[in-house]
């Protein structure tokens, strides 16, 4: 299925240019269930995704992208927020598909999204300004990871 979704993230039409259409239609389908559904490696794929579209020219492309890193945001949020905090009391999702824990979240968010939102802060204004916007939730991730 993810593999079914990143070529769908990635549809060129018969001239060649991208497909917005799919394109679009794959992004709605990238929500906080799906996270649930995923398994951690293929997140990543579709996370590093997301912040590639993160710098298109196309802002349909930009806002999709940026509603699913949200997305990944809450979906963070749900796992660090929930009780528990020794190593055997780590709360976690578990599905036929994958498995998520607190120390995976933060793994994730420290190297992944905090290092691609630096990056991306040093980068063009748009992207600046779209990140920026988008502080808040990271950083009430952040808050809850204690970074």
């Amino acid at each position: 299925m993810q593999a079914k979704l990143l070529r769908q993230l990635n549809t060129t039409s018969t001239l060649g240019w991208l497909d917005h259409d799919v394109i679009l239609n794959a992004y709605s389908i990238i929500n906080t269930d799906f996270f649930r559904n995923v398994q951690v490696e293929h997140a990543l794929l579709i996370l590093s995704h997301c912040v590639l579209d993160m710098s298109s020219e196309e802002t349909t492309f930009v806002s999709s992208a940026q509603s699913s890193l949200l997305s990944f945001v809450d979906f963070s949020a749900l796992i660090l927020l929930q009780e528990g905090s020794g190593e055997q009391e780590l709360s976690v999702i578990q599905n036929t598909d994958g498995c998520w824990t607190k120390s995976c979240i933060m793994r994730i968010i420290k190297k992944f999204f905090l290092k691609h939102m630096a990056d991306a802060m040093d980068g063009p204004l748009a992207v600046r300004k779209v990140f920026g916007n988008s502080c808040k939730s990271y950083l009430r991730v952040g808050y809850c990871m204690n970074i």
